[in-house]
């Protein structure tokens, strides 16, 4: 919220500066349109140590998988401002965005686990189960443009650009399966078990909170006096903070660090031949990130479950119990395509 309040401000601040410039030109363009991808959280953890179960020492892996995939899809909207020369607007250019999501994804969150220990079994998928989510989106960007080429046809600039973008999602119920364990053979059975609950429970929350700064070029392609194709790539490292919280199981994880990403996109552009509507225009964008951090987790309630053999509550593990350094990557990429109408002041 104080991001879109922040953006409009800006704009209704452009719009009477630029009314009071007439070597500057202001375009407020709104539009609206789909997003799709998906955030990746997965944790890949390897223990190596000397197996004695047979009495020799013999060396062994185990390894722990976890990956939960967020889905992104939904409809998006938003409004844009930019600033640039009245006589040559294609030199340069600055501009503001703010973008919001109106619906939760229709894609499932999905989450799975697996286990493998090189002396006993190979690496087995355990569990699966997919979850219903809510999700609030909320992307604000502000950019540069500088024209350094300019031919009959085309043109190329340098581009600038700073991004923020907080992503809140509530997980609500699951379905899925897991698989049991052979305490004679010592492997998993092959069958699986189904498993659902929590129908109307929130049983994850997530929080991503990501900057991105954006080095790249663009290029106008000038098919005719009216019609023109943008194409535009960048660089885009990234600093990140993210939260989750298992709910059901007390459990909060936390995580922050740097990645690497990358920002593509292009726009088919028309110019239309009124006063104030400027231009109408097809937009797409890519926007792909990957980082390679560590995860701590830590249990603010305790976290309970069921004796076997009493059928009676027991402490799984103890509240304040924490743990450091787990490897966690986070790999996410986003797609949008949106239709905008330029109305110039």
């Amino acid at each position: 919220m104080k991001l879109k309040k922040i953006t409009f401000m800006i704009l209704f601040i452009l719009v009477c500066f630029t009314n009071t410039q007439a070597s500057l030109q202001f375009t407020l363009t709104p539009e609206v349109g789909l997003i799709d991808g998906y955030t990746e959280y997965e944790m890949d953890y390897y223990f190596k140590f000397l197996n004695y179960i047979t009495g020799e020492p013999v060396p062994t892996v185990w390894r722990i998988n976890s990956l939960l995939e967020f889905p992104l899809d939904a409809s998006i909207g938003g409004i844009s401002g930019k600033l640039q020369s009245d006589y040559d607007p294609n030199r340069w250019s600055v501009y503001l965005k703010y973008l919001t999501t109106f619906t939760d994804p229709s894609d499932k969150m999905q989450d799975s686990d697996g286990e493998g220990f090189s002396t006993l079994f190979p690496y087995t998928q355990i569990s699966y189960t997919e979850s219903d989510a809510k999700m609030n989106l909320d992307i604000f960007e502000a950019g540069f443009q500088y024209r350094f080429m300019n031919k009959k046809q085309f043109d190329v600039s340098f581009t600038f650009e700073f991004r923020y973008q907080q992503i809140y999602q509530e997980l609500i119920g699951y379905d899925g399966w897991y698989r049991p364990f052979d305490t004679a053979q010592l492997e998993y059975f092959d069958s699986t078990i189904a498993i659902s609950g929590a129908a109307d429970t929130v049983g994850i929350s997530y929080k991503l909170q990501m900057e991105q700064i954006a080095f790249g070029f663009q290029s106008n392609i000038f098919i005719t006096d009216k019609f023109t194709i943008q194409i535009k790539s960048a660089f885009a490292p990234i600093v990140y903070n993210d939260t989750d919280d298992h709910k059901l199981r007390f459990k909060r994880s936390t995580s922050n660090g740097f990645g690497m990403g990358f920002k593509g996109g292009f726009n088919i552009r028309y110019e239309l031949p009124y006063l104030h509507l400027s231009f109408i225009q097809l937009s797409s964008s890519l926007n792909t990130y990957s980082a390679k951090n560590t995860q701590a987790q830590i249990w603010y309630e305790h976290e309970t479950g069921i004796d076997p053999e009493t059928q009676r509550s027991i402490i799984l593990v103890p509240e304040g119990t924490a743990i450091g350094n787990i490897p966690h990557d986070i790999r996410g990429k986003s797609y949008t395509i949106n239709i905008e109408l330029g109305i110039q002041f």
